[in-house]
């Protein structure tokens, strides 16, 4: 966490350098490239995105290098958000806030013995849904014309946190070490739970380019320096505590990248179309396992991912 707090302080010092020669040279150029529309606006969305999260564990010591690993794939989520803007003096204050329905996904839950994927000695499938995902970000920037265009540059820090919850219902044992749960078959009680969060401090840059009055295109990107958090109840082993078996803590970093086309209409009002992608990623990071005995132990979290795409349409109104 130091690290990566004292990694975002070199951004924000830059960011605020930058800002004050912006603020600078619009008023020493009577702002007459600078755009000083004041102004706020409310819009809500709604919209389909999917979501793909995957971890692995090493063994005690590193061996194997991959014990367990587990892939939630093709998660289904519908999605509804509300976006405060406001924009004074060319600063940007923003606030967002997103919440998602998970209506369907796959769990893959893989062990091994052997060092690199190897010696499979055990492999179950299970259903998630009826779960959610939520998004919370706060961002200030700053915009300004670009000399002699119709582009609009807008540097932007803030942060954010995203969380994931996940469920694991409809086991199916699909490969099992002699004398274990017979292959192909569902296992009974199945109710494991593995809830996430990103927690990121962030910077970025907004550019937009206005067509017409009406017509605005724009795109975004964002760096996350994050602290990823993760706790799990798996339920159906009676070796392990409950309702926290275990817990996983690592630093991440995040790409957050968003295209939008927005269309201005009767004065006020606005609709949009946007697309949005993330890509976030651990590095090595302590998983800390919790047993029914009152004992703990800890292994190595080797990596977390998560990668999340969504379609989005939107409706404002601009005061």
């Amino acid at each position: 966490m130091k690290k990566t707090i004292h990694t975002y302080l070199i951004f924000l010092t830059v960011f605020f350098v930058y800002c004050s020669d912006a603020y600078s040279f619009a008023s020493n150029n009577n702002s007459s490239d600078i755009v000083l529309n004041e102004y706020a606006d409310i819009t809500i969305s709604a919209g389909y995105r999917t979501d793909t999260l995957d971890w692995n564990i090493s063994g005690y010591n590193n061996s194997p290098n991959i014990l367990s690993e587990l892939e939630y794939e093709d998660i289904k989520i519908y999605q509804t958000a509300l976006n405060i803007k406001s924009v004074l003096n060319c600063f940007i204050v923003n606030l967002y806030y997103n919440y998602g329905f998970i209506t369907d996904g796959s769990g893959y839950d893989s062990d091994y013995f052997g060092d690199n994927r190897t010696e499979l000695f055990s492999k179950s499938t299970s259903t998630i849904k009826n779960n959610s995902v939520e998004d919370f970000s706060i961002a200030a920037g700053y915009q300004f014309l670009i000399t002699g265009s119709k582009f609009i540059i807008t540097p932007v820090i803030g942060f954010s946190r995203h969380n994931q919850n996940i469920s694991m219902t409809n086991g199916i044992q699909t490969v099992a070490a002699e004398g274990e749960t017979p292959v192909e078959r569902p296992f009974l009680g199945l109710d494991s739970t593995y809830e996430s969060s990103w927690k990121s401090f962030w910077t970025g840059v907004g550019l937009s380019f206005i067509i017409n009055k009406n017509i605005t295109l724009s795109a975004d990107y964002k760096y996350h320096f994050a602290d990823y958090e993760a706790e799990a109840d798996w339920n159906l082993r009676g070796d392990f505590n409950h309702p926290v078996s275990f817990i996983h803590s690592a630093d991440a970093t995040g790409n957050e990248s968003s295209f939008k086309i927005e269309y201005s209409f009767l004065k006020n009002w606005l609709m949009a179309a946007e697309y949005k992608y993330h890509n976030w990623s651990t590095k090595h990071g302590i998983d800390t396992t919790f047993f029914s005995s009152g004992e703990q132990g800890s292994t190595k979290l080797n990596e977390v991912n998560w990668t999340s795409k969504s379609l989005n349409i939107i409706f404002g109104y601009k005061f």
